[in-house]
């Protein structure tokens, strides 16, 4: 690792360690559906606290904190969302930053990275894992539909949870088996309601110890790889391997870090978020996930780029 030169001053490290204080006033607002609420509809902060049913002195006081932050606005006793509030932190938006709920649902886990520091990962049994389930990146289903599969094993359950924009989007009705705990299947049936019941079956169980069963001509999955070591990887690899048709295509999803493993700002905080959730998972390389895929026995492996050091592999038995 390069030594990087630094010439802070004690002003900025202490604003360093209060930028938490402004992440979670910002989070806590989200939470609330504060912004949602004020959407195309200023109100008093009275009106604010009946319509969230919060205490008035309390709601007053982040009011306060996200015009400071210049997260709202203030006139004649009257708040509203700025511009870009009304842009980014509205659900009712279409460019809603449905990252920040994930990152609301991150929060306690890094209240542990102390404990991660310690035994190199998070002490399961002090906590459970929150789950969150954002849409799926269109251009990751759109490369799922396009393969217009008819019998879909997925690994993990985030395109379970896109099922209707997969089903709707494709000529073919698919039949989709998706693996993963009780709890993730639990948090999609939800999502999901009645809709789908018939195009999709849950299997609660471990994808690391279960069979998968046959005959698949996709295998989806995002964010797989990651979440374990290589000797598990391979085990899984070969598993998929074995239940896809000849023919058969595995579309993966994955975060990387580039082939130097150089360290940015995003994939530092991405492998501490690993190290607290994870047992040995860790980001890898796309020579990594070549390999492991070759050794398998995949052929035509293809890489498609997406933003934010995020890449679809597709790959042929």
């Amino acid at each position: 690792m390069n030594q990087k030169s630094t010439n802070l001053s004690k002003e900025q490290i202490i604003d360093i360690a209060n930028a938490f204080k402004k992440s979670k006033v910002l989070l806590t607002a989200i939470e609330l559906d504060l912004f949602t609420l004020l959407d195309k509809n200023p109100l008093s902060i009275k009106e604010i606290t009946f319509e969230l049913n919060t205490e008035y002195r309390a709601t007053e006081k982040l009011i306060k904190c996200l015009i400071e932050n210049e997260l709202l606005n203030i006139n004649n006793e009257i708040c509203s969302n700025t511009e870009h509030s009304e842009m980014y932190l509205s659900k009712k938006s279409n460019e809603f930053l449905e990252e920040l709920e994930e990152l609301n649902s991150h929060w306690e886990d890094w209240n542990f990275i102390k404990d991660s520091i310690y035994v190199g990962h998070l002490n399961k049994e002090k906590k459970l894992y929150k789950l969150v389930y954002n849409k799926v990146n269109p251009d990751v289903l759109n490369e799922v539909v396009k393969h217009e599969p008819k019998n879909v094993l997925e690994l993990g359950v985030k395109f379970a949870s896109s099922v209707s924009g997969f089903i709707n989007n494709s000529t073919n009705e698919p039949k989709i088996r998706a693996f993963d705990t009780p709890e993730k299947i639990q948090k999609v049936m939800k999502i999901l309601g009645k809709s789908n019941e018939k195009n999709i079956e849950f299997i609660a169980g471990s994808y690391i110890e279960e069979d998968y069963g046959s005959g698949y001509d996709l295998v989806v999955s995002s964010q797989l790889l990651e979440r374990h070591s290589l000797k598990e990887n391979l085990a899984i690899l070969k598993k998929v391997y074995s239940s896809l048709q000849n023919g058969g295509k595995f579309v993966l999803h994955e975060k990387l870090i580039a082939d130097d493993r150089k360290v940015t700002k995003d994939n530092m905080y991405h492998s501490i978020e690993l190290m607290i959730n994870t047992k040995s998972g860790e980001l890898y390389t796309q020579a990594d996930i070549a390999v492991l895929f070759a050794e398998v026995g995949f052929t035509s492996l293809r890489k498609g780029e997406l933003l934010n050091n995020e890449a679809i592999f597709t790959a042929i038995k």
